[in-house]
């Protein structure tokens, strides 16, 4: 792999040929900002489907394996979430400050 394809230089010079990536780029970033900005005060929204996977990364974490919050195994969503919540988790972050910046 170049090393200049993969450096900061290689990315301003990507920055100058193309100026759309960098508003592409700033607009990712402007967007995430403005996402942890509003969500900061009262948090995220809670439905019953955030319920299932903040309630499967807790039993995750409890060693109780994919089980959302009846106990049942979780059929009905991608594990992916649920995990990434609980690795926020285990490293001691509070599990809906993860989700907060997970989703942003």
């Amino acid at each position: 792999m170049d090393l200049l394809k993969c450096s900061a230089i290689g990315w301003i010079a990507r920055f100058r040929r193309d100026p759309f990536a960098l508003l592409i780029v700033v607009l990712a970033v402007l967007g995430t900002a403005h996402i942890l900005v509003r969500t900061a005060t009262y948090g995220a929204a809670i439905n019953e489907d955030s319920v299932d996977f903040f309630s499967t990364a807790l039993n995750f974490l409890a060693g109780e394996g994919w089980r959302d919050l009846t106990g049942e195994p979780l059929t009905r969503w991608p594990p992916l979430f649920p995990l990434l919540l609980a690795t926020g988790g285990w490293v001691g972050i509070d599990l809906l400050e993860a989700g907060r910046w997970i989703n942003a």
